[in-house]
């Protein structure tokens, strides 16, 4: 007798019991095998399972005991398939050999349904055995049978019975349909963390929870300068970064127009009572400005020039044609708009929270990460430089499902983490020597408050790596397991 699941029933049922184990039979989590050979075999019209065969079939069907005991909320659906040749059979447990009357002989299937049967009766004992004992918490559905006739003709008195290639269709395949149950996943939480042990005291713990490929969030364990700089003391680092960035960009814009400014001043060169009757403090810019209103109450070039303000006049020049093309003063009147963000896109992203608020008022975006990346849900912490630090992620019925039926991961828990911290993409304002690679502490707990886990993993993770690493493999219900 044969236990065979289809390669597609595997992928749904065990999924990572794939790997046979150390004695040879069942299932691992690492390589796939498609069939277990129960090693029952039946004698010509025999049905009833000896001693010898039992025992047999019980050590066979190990991985899939093994399997209820691991996944408890799992359900399982068993299909007893029998398969018969087209051999005329005859009931051997009733009549013995060499009789062949009518009321011995069997009609095409029965002989299928009744060893099928014998398999449900056995197999029901078994689940029975193991619940009274507490080893599985409930019993799987009672088994479904199904009798197959061979496709191998056979003519009585002419073929031989006793062919191979009636043997080989006169076998019982138990096909397992399985879904794992999220129910025992909605309420339980996991907590990654770093309790201010081990010398940990950066801003570069950014990572990305996942809990079989599916993200539960982002864990911020930062517990540096920028995770514990006043609010104040923020908003005064991002007005001299914004600055910086104006400054650059008027910068950029003068230099562009510097031509429009020579040519002002060669102008402004013939002014003088005694060269065209023309006085310089007259002279009006384009924008309606005379010279005297910029502070230049001269009448010739000359006179200017020889006094104390013949220094300021190109300075003063370079910022009214700026100002004429559009550069942009730092001021509590300047109101950050969508003009203003394509503006300066060149120079400086401003974060959508920079929207209507005075420009000396607006964040960089890398402090507006920052001040989001501390409020998250979840987040736990000390406020201390090189304190505790927790994010807890609480399961939900959505999320919980969305884990167990997505992906390729059906059997288990796998809880990895992915560095964010690098040299581009949206955490890279923290980026300074790459992303921490110390290993943080897990916990968790089930929606009954039982602690299920609590420690640090054993894995490795190196600085600046952005390498997804797996932190902790569980059942089902989160109760870790063996490596």
């Amino acid at each position: 007798m044969k236990l065979t699941l289809t390669e597609s029933q595997v992928n749904r049922l065990i999924g990572g019991y794939k790997r046979l184990n150390e004695q040879g039979e069942g299932f691992n989590q690492q390589t796939v095998t498609k069939s277990i050979d129960l090693g029952a075999t039946f004698d010509s019209g025999k049905y009833l399972l000896s001693s010898s065969v039992q025992s047999n079939v019980k050590k066979r069907l190990k991985p899939l005991v093994d399997f209820l005991i691991a996944n408890p909320s799992s359900d399982v659906k068993i299909t007893i398939v029998a398969g018969e040749s087209r051999v005329t059979n005859y009931d051997r447990e009733k009549c013995g050999p060499g009789i062949y009357t009518t009321e011995c002989r069997l009609k095409p299937k029965q002989l299928s349904l009744l060893r099928a049967q014998q398999i449900e009766v056995y197999l029901n004992k078994l689940f029975v055995n193991l619940k009274s004992k507490g080893t599985i918490p409930k019993l799987p559905p009672k088994p479904t049978i199904s009798t197959v006739l061979g496709s191998q003709k056979y003519e009585q008195g002419v073929d031989d019975p006793d062919d191979p290639k009636y043997k080989k269709e006169q076998k019982i395949e138990l096909l397992i349909d399985a879904e794992a149950s999220y129910e025992c996943l909605v309420g339980m939480k996991i907590t990654i963390s770093f309790e201010g042990k081990g010398g940990h005291n950066c801003d570069e713990a950014i990572f990305d929870v996942q809990l079989n490929n599916q993200s539960l969030g982002v864990a911020n364990l930062n517990n540096g300068t920028k995770d514990t700089m006043k609010m104040e003391d923020m908003l005064k680092r991002s007005a001299k970064a914004v600055k910086s960035k104006i400054k650059l960009y008027n910068r950029a814009l003068i230099i562009k127009h510097n031509p429009e400014v020579i040519a002002i001043k060669k102008e402004l060169r013939l002014y003088g009572p005694k060269r065209n009757g023309k006085l310089f403090s007259e002279y009006k810019l384009k924008n309606g400005k005379t010279m005297e209103s910029l502070g230049f109450d001269f009448k010739s070039y000359d006179k200017m020039y020889n006094s104390r303000k013949g220094s300021e006049l190109m300075g003063v020049l370079r910022r009214e044609v700026g100002s004429m093309h559009g550069t942009i003063e730092f001021s509590d009147e300047i109101i950050v708009d969508e003009a203003l963000v394509k503006k300066l896109e060149p120079y400086f992203k401003f974060p959508e929270s920079a929207i209507g608020k005075p420009i000396t008022q607006a964040t960089t975006s890398g402090q507006d990460l920052a001040v989001k990346l501390r409020s998250i849900a979840g987040r736990d912490t000390d406020e201390k430089p090189g304190g505790v630090r927790r994010q807890t992620f609480e399961l939900d019925q959505a999320k919980a499902k969305s884990i167990v039926t997505s992906g390729d991961i059906k059997d288990r828990l796998v809880l990895s983490l992915t560095p964010l911290v690098g040299r581009t993409g949206p955490y890279k304002s923290f980026y300074k020597s790459g992303s921490h690679s110390d290993v943080p502490t897990v916990k968790i707990i089930n929606g009954d408050g039982e602690t299920l886990y609590k420690g640090m993993p054993n894995v490795k993770m190196s600085r600046g790596s952005m390498t997804k690493t797996t932190l902790l493999q569980t059942d089902l219900c989160g109760k870790p397991l063996k490596r």
